[in-house]
C-alpha cells in the first residue's frame, strides 16, 4: 500500500466517506447530490481537476511537459504526430 511506503495518500470521497479514509492523510469530500435519481461525480471531478492544476503551477514546467506527455500517450499518441483527435 502507499502508505506503507512512506506516501502520503490524498482520498476524495463522498459525504459518506470511504473506508478508506482510515489510510488517508488528507481526505477531501465532494456532494454527489443532484436532483434525479443518479449520483454526480461533477463536484468530485473538478476538486481533482483544480488539485491537479495547483500542483502544477507549483512544480512548474517541467511537470507541465510530463503532464502533456502522459496526456499524449492516453489518447494513444505516443509518437507525438496526430493531435488525438
Amino acid at each position: 500500500m502507499a502508505g506503507a511506503r512512506g506516501c502520503d495518500v490524498v482520498l476524495f470521497t463522498d459525504q459518506w466517506l470511504s473506508p478508506a479514509s482510515a489510510f488517508a492523510r488528507q481526505v477531501l469530500v465532494t456532494s454527489v447530490e443532484t436532483v434525479g435519481p443518479f449520483d454526480s461525480l461533477v463536484g468530485a471531478t473538478a476538486v481533482v481537476e483544480a488539485l491537479i492544476a495547483a500542483v502544477l503551477r507549483e512544480l512548474g514546467p517541467r511537470a507541465e511537459a510530463r503532464m502533456q506527455s502522459l496526456e499524449r500517450l492516453r489518447a494513444g499518441d505516443v509518437l507525438g504526430g496526430s493531435d488525438g483527435g
